[in-house]
C-alpha cells in the first residue's frame, strides 16, 4: 500500500507553481529550470573480491536555468558590476515551489548557491521570444528545501562569498 499525502482540491506543484530568486532577483520569465546531485562512493576492495565497505565518495551537482533574453540582461546587472564580470560571481537561487490553490499550504524551496559556468543563446524563424540557457558549477550541496544531501565537512574553513 503506498504512502497517503494530504490534496486540497486535487492540486499538487506543477510549472506555474515554480518562483526562482536569483541572487536577489525574482525572475519571472524562466522556461526550464533543472538541477540534480550526486554522490559517488568508493568501493575499497584490498585483496579480497568482495568490497569491504564504501568511503565517503565525491559528491557534485548540477544545475541549469533557461530564461528569456531581457530576464538574462536584468539576471547579469545583478551579478556582475553593472553586468561585467558576471561568470564571475557566485550566486544563491532559491526555486520555490508554491500552490496558490493550496491556500496557504507549505512552500518548498531548494537553495543552490552556483556560478555561471556557460551562456547559450537559443534563437529561431518564428514568433518565439529569444532564450538564454545558463549552466551553473554548484559549489555547495544543494538545500533540498533545506536539508543537505551529505552531511557537512566539520573540518572544511568557513568560506563567505562577497
Amino acid at each position: 500500500m503506498g504512502a497517503t499525502q494530504t490534496i486540497v482540491n486535487g492540486n499538487r506543484h506543477s510549472w506555474t507553481s515554480i518562483t526562482l530568486d536569483a541572487d536577489g532577483l525574482l525572475i519571472g520569465g524562466i522556461t526550464s529550470v533543472d538541477y540534480s546531485d550526486n554522490l559517488e562512493p568508493g568501493t575499497p576492495f584490498g585483496t579480497d573480491p568482495v568490497a569491504l565497505g564504501y568511503t565517503r565518495g565525491k559528491y557534485t551537482a548540477d544545475f541549469s536555468i533557461e530564461m528569456y533574453r531581457a530576464e538574462f540582461e536584468a539576471l547579469k546587472l545583478r551579478l556582475g558590476v553593472a553586468g561585467v564580470g558576471f561568470m564571475e560571481s557566485t550566486g544563491i537561487y532559491n526555486v520555490a515551489y508554491i500552490e496558490k490553490s493550496l491556500n496557504g499550504g507549505e512552500p518548498i524551496m531548494d537553495v543552490i548557491v552556483g556560478r555561471i559556468s556557460k551562456v547559450e543563446s537559443s534563437n529561431s524563424e518564428g514568433t518565439d521570444a529569444s532564450k538564454v540557457k545558463l549552466t551553473l558549477k554548484v559549489i555547495e550541496p544543494i538545500l533540498w528545501n533545506g536539508v543537505p544531501a551529505v552531511l557537512p565537512d566539520p573540518t572544511a574553513l568557513d568560506v563567505s562569498f562577497v
